[in-house]
Formats: structure tokens, C-alpha cells, sequence
């Protein structure tokens, strides 16, 4: 994006701060940290869009916003993310570590040791999970409380912990920009995310929806793919590693997939809360089940990483669903 661009972003963002009754939040601090630890992915983001992060009256997802500069008049994109969620993966990341009682590698192989989840336990979740959905606000900055009840939790599980909410910041944002990028750009980019709209469109049919809702569908689905490849090739850019190795790409793409489940358990609760009587009918759905995301996720995974036959690379992201499933009512 031009100089320009950039700037006229900060006034439609301010536009719509007051449309929406927003604010900025100070988690703006803690995103533009991760897009400059991670350049490469931060460079494919600022090449369509610039990201802002807010607390916005009832909302409680992310935007994308397209927008013609005024000066050179090109089209550009603001995403806003909800600094809200950003804080709510943040804060489940940090509740799920403590229904962990042991957390080691042993000859490269994860142990893990879960604990009981009690109903005090849950009752925290429930109330951190209510929170979120009526709208209270509690400051990224102010919650030293939530770090203390960690502190006994092993090094190695608080620095995955990290890791996944980082990638699971990074696949909303590239989720977002995603939404706004034409065909013509994504040939530009890589003949590969053109591949992933063909795939998803036959993935789609299977399901036999409403033309306008199968189009809604792909389009979620193609998202989700454009970020998980764009993270998984910058990332090791970033590392200076050779995707030939395959040792390098399992361990890349277990950290990514640890990051992707972490927002889809967190994105889990808050649809679970909302509408707690699923559908049946999935052409009532603008967007395909969370399960069905996943699913694709994984599968995906697996064709860009090409694991050996005997290693999961789910393993992170298996331990982040049991700890989610034992938060939930049974």
C-alpha cells in the first residue's frame, strides 16, 4: 500500500469508530509486536490491508473494509479485529493451561498429564465466556491475576501456549485480508490459492446447498486456506529453514495447527452460547460448521506438509480440543 493508502486508513477507521460507537484498544500495541516479529506474513498483509485493532459496540468479530484513497484514488482494505475476541483466545489459552498437571517431551514425544476439570473451573470459564458476549471489558494490560494462576504451569506449555495464540492472531488477520483479494491479485501472489478456490468448490457441491449459500461457503473456506498456506510459507521464510525436510515442516505445521484450533475452540463457545440449539439444515448456515472448517483445515495441512506416515502433526491442536471438550456441558 501507498503512503497515501496507509493514511486514509486512519481516517476511515476513525469513521467508523464513531459509526459504531468503538474505541481503540491498547491490544493495537500487542498486534503490530506479532506483525513485526513475523514480517514476511506482515508484508503479504500491508500489501492490501491495513490492520487496526477496537473494542466496537455489539460486535464481536472481525471486518474487513474496503475503501478508495482519496489521493490516489486505488482501493485499498482496513480489517478491524475485535479486540475483544483477540482478548478472549488470549484469555482461554491461559484457562485451558491449567487443566494440565504435567507437560513434557520425552524422546521427542509429548506427554501430556490432564487434570480434572472442576466446576469451579468451569464456573470461571462460563463467567469468562458470558463476559465476552455481554459486551464487558477487561484490559489486556491489567490481567496479572490470569499470568499468576499459571505460573506453576511447565516452561515448554506456556511457550506452545504462546506460539498457538500468536498463529491464531495471525489466521484471523489473514483470514480477513483473504476476503478482499480478487482472482487477478491471487494469481499475482501464487498460482497455489487459485488451486485452493477449484478444491473448495468441489469440496462445496458434496454438500448440495443453495447456490447463494455454497457461495458464502467457498468463500469462508477459501479464507481460511489462503491464511493457513500464507502462514505456513512465511513462517518458514521467517525460521530460514528448506521445506525439504520433513521433520522442518511437521514442526511448523504442528505450531500452525495448534494456533488454527485454538481460534476455532474459542470461535466453538461463543456460536455454542449464541445458538445453542444447532441446526439441521445446513443451507441455514452462511457459514459452514466449525467442524467442517476444521476438517478442511486439517486436510489441507496435511497435502502443503506431507508428514511421515507414523507422525501426527495434530497432536498440539488434539490436546487444545480435549482440554475445550471437558469445559463443556456433557
Amino acid at each position: 500500500m501507498q503512503a497515501c493508502c496507509v493514511n486514509h486508513a486512519e481516517v476511515v477507521f476513525k469513521g467508523l469508530l464513531e459509526k459504531k460507537e468503538g474505541v481503540p484498544s491498547e491490544l493495537q500495541v500487542f498486534v503490530n509486536r506479532i506483525l513485526k516479529d513475523h514480517s514476511l506474513f506482515a508484508k503479504y498483509i500491508r500489501m492490501y490491508a491495513e490492520v487496526r485493532v477496537a473494542i466496537l459496540k455489539k460486535y464481536v468479530t472481525a471486518q474487513a473494509t474496503i475503501y478508495r484513497c482519496s489521493n490516489c484514488e486505488g482501493d485499498s482494505t482496513l480489517i478491524i479485529l475485535s479486540a475483544p475476541l483477540l482478548l478472549l483466545i488470549w484469555r482461554i489459552s491461559m484457562l485451558f493451561m491449567r487443566g494440565i498437571n504435567k507437560w513434557e517431551l520425552n524422546d521427542k514425544k509429548l506427554i501430556v498429564d490432564f487434570k480434572s476439570v472442576d466446576g469451579a473451573l468451569k464456573s470461571e470459564f462460563k463467567e469468562m465466556i458470558d463476559e465476552y458476549l455481554n459486551g464487558g471489558e477487561r484490559s489486556f494490560l491489567t490481567l496479572s491475576h490470569e499470568i499468576e494462576k499459571v505460573k506453576e504451569v511447565p516452561k515448554v506449555c506456556l511457550e506452545d501456549f504462546h506460539y498457538a495464540d500468536v498463529f491464531a492472531n495471525l489466521w484471523v488477520m489473514g483470514h480477513e485480508v483473504a476476503h478482499t483479494i480478487s482472482e487477478d491479485k491471487l494469481s499475482q501472489v501464487t498460482s497455489e490459492l487459485l488451486e485452493i478456490r477449484k478444491a473448495t468448490a468441489k469440496f462445496v457441491d458434496l454438500y448440495d446447498l443453495y447456490p447463494s449459500v455454497a457461495h458464502e461457503w467457498e468463500e469462508e473456506l477459501n479464507a481460511d486456506l489462503i491464511a493457513l498456506l500464507l502462514l505456513y510459507l512465511t513462517e518458514a521464510k521467517r525460521l530460514k529453514v528448506d521445506l525439504e525436510d520433513v521433520l522442518v515442516r511437521e514442526t511448523i505445521a504442528s505450531k500452525i495447527a495448534g494456533g488454527v484450533a485454538l481460534a476455532c475452540e474459542a470461535m466453538y463457545h461463543i456460536v455454542r452460547n449464541v445458538y445453542p440449539e444447532n441446526t439441521k439444515d445446513l443451507n441455514e448456515l452462511k457459514h459452514p460448521p466449525l467442524e467442517i472448517r476444521w476438517q478442511v483445515v486439517k486436510s489441507y495441512l496435511m497435502q502443503i506438509s506431507r508428514p511421515r506416515a507414523n507422525v501426527s502433526i495434530f497432536y498440539f491442536a488434539d490436546v487444545i480440543s480435549r482440554i475445550s471438550f471437558s469445559f463443556t456441558d456433557q
